[in-house]
This record gives C-alpha cells, sequence and structure tokens, in this order.
C-alpha cells in the first residue's frame, strides 16, 4: 500500500492518497505519519482518498485492528471531520465499518462518500461539525 499526505492550506484539510494493495501496516503507517507534529498540530480537516485503493484482500478483523490501533493513541487526536472517498462498493463498505467501530470511541466525526465533490462540501460546511461523545 502505497499513500501521499498533502496539505491545503487555502481550505484547511489534509488529505491522504492511497493506491495499491491496503494493508493494515500501510495503515497503520498513514496515521502514525497524520500523528506527527508536523500535521497533527495543524488541527486541519482530513480527505482521505481510496479510489485507487485495492481493499479486496482486506478483512472485518483487519479494520477492527485499524479501530483498535487508533484507540491506543486517541490521547493524540483531535476532535476533526474526517471525510472517505470509495469508489468501490466493497472498499464504501470496510470504510463504513471503521465509521461504525469507530464512532463511540474516537473523537471525530468520519463520513464516508462515493464522490470526491460530496466529501469535499461537507469538509466545507462548518455546521457539520458535531461530537456528541
Amino acid at each position: 500500500m502505497e499513500y501521499t499526505i498533502s496539505i491545503n492550506h487555502e481550505e484547511r484539510y489534509l488529505e491522504v492518497n492511497a493506491r495499491g494493495a491496503a494493508s493494515t501496516s500501510g495503515f497503520r503507517s498513514f496515521i502514525e505519519d497524520l500523528l506527527e507534529p508536523a500535521y497533527a498540530d495543524l488541527n486541519y480537516n482530513l480527505l482521505v482518498e481510496f479510489s485507487l485503493l485495492d481493499t479486496s484482500s482486506l478483512g472485518s478483523g483487519d479494520i477492527r485492528n485499524i479501530v483498535a490501533f487508533l484507540e491506543m493513541r486517541k490521547e493524540k487526536l483531535r476532535p476533526r471531520k474526517n471525510a472517505f472517498v470509495a469508489a468501490s462498493t466493497i472498499t464504501f463498505g470496510f470504510a463504513r465499518m471503521y465509521q461504525i467501530l469507530s464512532e463511540d470511541v474516537l473523537p471525530m466525526s468520519i463520513q464516508v462518500f462515493t464522490s470526491r465533490e460530496q466529501a469535499l462540501e461537507w469538509l466545507r460546511d462548518d455546521s457539520a461539525l458535531s461530537f456528541q461523545r
């Protein structure tokens, strides 16, 4: 799994573009990178583009492991919006599973979209940020 992280200072969001074969180690790697001060201190929202990611080798246990990995680091997480873009049905399903499993344990508002435009619209909408923890 490969990924790039870019910063959009104008619209105040970080963007992760993931591609290749998905793996828990790849997810852990980009999560660790996002928790580094260079990114975390910005306190920007997050757009994760999974449209070029092949998730066919993942299982529900992998998603649970990713959520558990984040839960162990939740003291480093700040409330923000995370928008995931998933073009394929299987990737959308895994992203929704992540959303459901993490909603009660992580201090983030997570939404899954099938288009980048919808995801960006939601990120730009300040009224859509609500945390009921």
